[in-house]
């Protein structure tokens, strides 16, 4: 799959190339994060530790309707999610270093759960 940047909010964000983005600031993506509702929400919120990160469950979600239905495409998709969190991590930083650290174990840990539980969703 070919990608591209784009600018949101002064934040290079990394799309599939056909990828259309509907809005021009972060505050204008709707919340989009986990697996649905209650647990699944409960499980993957729409924040890291305060930053809010619905554009890259956004970028995420669209990135995998997408793709082929190849691992190769799978794990790309994937990859651009823990890419874009790390990027706005690093744009948004917090005062506090820790809680910085934080918040990129925690996308680490949004990636390992989607490469690993996501297969099913995204092969439906």
């Amino acid at each position: 799959m070919k990608t591209k940047l784009v600018l949101i909010e002064n934040i290079e964000f990394v799309v599939p190339e056909d990828f259309k983005v509907p809005y021009r600031t972060i505050a204008e993506f709707h919340p989009c994060c986990g697996a649905g509702k209650g647990f699944g929400e409960w499980i993957v919120p729409e924040t890291i530790w305060g930053l809010r990160i619905s554009p890259c469950c956004y970028i995420h979600d669209k990135s995998w309707e997408l793709a082929e239905p190849t691992w190769a495409d799978f794990h790309q998709t994937n990859a651009m999610f823990l890419t874009n969190m790390l990027i706005m991590i690093q744009a948004r930083p917090s005062k506090i270093p820790l809680v910085n650290a934080l918040r990129t174990y925690r996308a680490a840990t949004y990636y390992n759960a989607v490469s690993l539980a996501g297969a099913a969703g995204f092969w439906t």
